[in-house]
């Protein structure tokens, strides 16, 4: 029986779910041998194949098939572009992507500001960071990520737990990951104080929470205040794998 594009597509996502990103790539060989082309649901997942294989040579190919299939003007189709040439470290390409999108959302703003970041380009990334609040999109905790994982200056971090504290994104449904990287963020420069406060006054802290901070008075050689933490965490009866609750009294 001829495979339809619509099944080709489940297993290229299951093998791209899976991590068999290799796998993922030879399964779209196969599918275009059969005289069949890729969609809008085929191309983001092999993108991300590309990207994970570090594949530029795969990844301008498959890019050259969504030019001539007309994908220009499919956002998720251009967004997994954009975020794959940033992730094979090709930024210029990235943001010629992004500046030829008709229409961009906030994810693809996201994965711009991701690809400046990830090259230390803070810049050009606080740039995009300004341009999006003057177009008034919505600002999330993922756009803030990039930024605290991997600033080299502590007043970039800082500028940057100014901008999240403002907008109230660590005191969101979502915001255990902002808040964990912020932390992380004044444990790189050595101020466990400033972690410590982030860490007492989140409503609900997970097991990276924990980890981060007892880390962080290890690396500064405070172990009573390590073994301290870590006895807290052992004995809140409310902690489990995912999120344990924050008692004041501690």
């Amino acid at each position: 029986m001829k495979r339809t594009v619509y099944l080709w597509n489940l297993m290229i996502r299951d093998s791209t779910n899976a991590g068999l990103f290799t796998k993922t790539l030879d399964l779209y060989s196969c599918m275009l041998r059969t005289g069949l082309h890729g969609n809008g649901f085929t191309f983001p997942l092999v993108l991300k194949a590309c990207s994970n294989t570090n594949s530029l040579r795969d990844a301008t190919k498959v890019h050259s098939h969504t030019f001539l299939l007309g994908f220009q003007a499919h956002v998720f189709v251009q967004t997994a572009l954009l975020d794959m040439y940033s992730k094979c470290c090709h930024l210029p390409s990235s943001r010629k992507v992004f500046d030829e999108m008709p229409v961009r959302t906030v994810v693809s703003w996201n994965s711009i500001i991701s690809a400046y970041c990830r090259c230390f380009l803070f810049h050009e990334a606080t740039l995009l960071l300004r341009e999006m609040r003057l177009l008034g999109l919505d600002l999330s905790s993922t756009t803030f990520l990039s930024f605290l994982s991997t600033s080299i200056l502590l007043r970039q971090g800082l500028s940057m737990h100014c901008c999240v504290f403002k907008l109230g994104l660590l005191n969101t449904y979502d915001h255990i990951p902002l808040a964990n990287a912020v932390m992380s963020m004044y444990i790189r420069y050595g101020q466990v104080h400033e972690a410590r406060a982030i860490l007492d006054s989140m409503h609900e802290i997970s097991v990276v929470s924990w980890s981060t901070i007892v880390g962080g008075y290890v690396n500064t050689g405070n172990v009573d205040e390590a073994f301290s933490m870590f006895n807290i965490m052992r004995t809140i009866s409310t902690i489990n794998s995912d999120f344990c609750s924050v008692y004041k009294s501690h």
